[in-house]
């Protein structure tokens, strides 16, 4: 029941986790053991591109922009056009941008992020999931992701025992938290002998570091942590897994690799998808040339740097503009948490 297997599922975060947790930690043979490699290179995952990214790494401008328009032509379409620019290696067009990738250590994080494919071939469909009131919030939810991984509703492992799972995140006033801890809650009172203990670390890394001790002094069964940034649980998520608790994190990555299953989402595909829309926009104003103000999450978050580099590195070829301002938000709930709100059009100017 107790230890340690390393495993990282990609799959809908937030969505039946703890359902992924007692499969693939406190029940032994479980089918939950997809393992992936997290030093796999993003290029090293797409050879079928090769010979278009050799292509593509003598153009810039305008010219890589229609290299770009034309790849349905050249046989990628559809979920494979995400995966080109996911995998799209990098390229020193724009000085400015590379060196910024360069200096902020993009390809470290993006080195490090799981990957990996859905367990069982599993694809989601459209309308697929189960509609709840979230027990937290109170809001009507549906949570598309029910069907993977699923498990029956009723006690699990040894029906005579009670199973103690401890989950911490940071943030209840935040609206995807909430309805991620709603998940989390849902999935375990269709369990009799699970109990939930959910713990708001209110975007306080100390905060959250002490939510893993309290945990391991109550001899949990297993620890859920979906992490503000990644040094800080390192050290906490290291101390329960020595005290023999399997620990899970979700959508961001812990700062100790040896946890016993990692949930991710697709950060790849958000940042390519946000650079292609980027660059879309800017050709259909007529120029590519521009400056680039971003808000980004606290410094050292996995959605920050695993999002902003893909993004970057999407650019880097056509996009002949700078970036003249990088900021982190100084809460990670940005304009979501009460009374925090997006900065103002001076804000934003100030940075131009």
């Amino acid at each position: 029941m107790k230890g340690s297997r390393e495993r990282s599922i990609r799959g809908g975060f937030g969505l039946g986790l703890v359902s992924l947790l007692l499969a693939g930690t406190l029940i032994a043979g479980s089918a939950a053991t997809a393992s992936t490699k997290a030093s796999e290179s993003p290029s090293a995952a797409q050879p079928k591109f090769a010979a278009l990214y050799k292509q593509v790494s003598k153009l810039q401008g305008q010219q890589a922009l229609k290299f770009f328009q034309t790849l349905p032509a050249k046989g990628v379409t559809g979920p494979a056009v995400i995966e080109f620019f996911i995998g799209l290696p990098i390229s020193s067009a724009n000085k400015q941008i590379a060196d910024l990738y360069k200096k902020e250590g993009f390809a470290r994080y993006i080195a490090g992020y799981p990957k990996g494919k859905s367990l069982y071939g599993y694809v989601w469909k459209q309308g697929a999931g189960t509609k709840i009131k979230g027990p937290f919030s109170k809001l009507e939810l549906k949570l598309p992701f029910t069907g993977y991984v699923p498990m029956k509703a009723g006690p699990v492992g040894d029906a005579k025992k009670t199973y103690n799972i401890g989950v911490t995140f940071h943030g209840f006033d935040h609206p995807w938290l909430i309805n991620w801890a709603d998940s989390a809650k849902w999935e375990s009172n269709r369990h009799p002998n699970v109990k939930v203990t959910v713990l708001d670390a209110q975007y306080d890394n100390n905060k959250q570091a002490s939510h893993f001790d309290t945990f391991i002094s109550q001899k949990v069964d297993g620890i859920l942590v979906w992490p503000m940034v990644e040094a800080p649980t390192g050290p906490p998520a290291k101390r329960a897994i020595d005290a023999g608790i399997p620990v899970v994190s979700v959508d961001r990555l812990t700062g100790y690799k040896g946890v016993s299953s990692r949930i991710t989402g697709n950060f790849p595909a958000n940042g390519a998808q946000a650079g292609m829309a980027l660059i879309h926009n800017l050709a259909k104003e007529g120029s590519l040339n521009a400056k680039m103000v971003m808000l980004r999450k606290p410094l050292g978050s996995t959605a920050d740097a695993v999002r902003t580099g893909h993004l970057l590195k999407g650019q880097l070829t056509p996009f002949g503009g700078q970036v003249v301002s990088g900021d982190h938000a100084a809460c990670v709930s940005c304009s979501y948490s009460a009374g925090v709100r997006w900065p103002s059009p001076a804000w934003w100017r100030s940075r131009l």
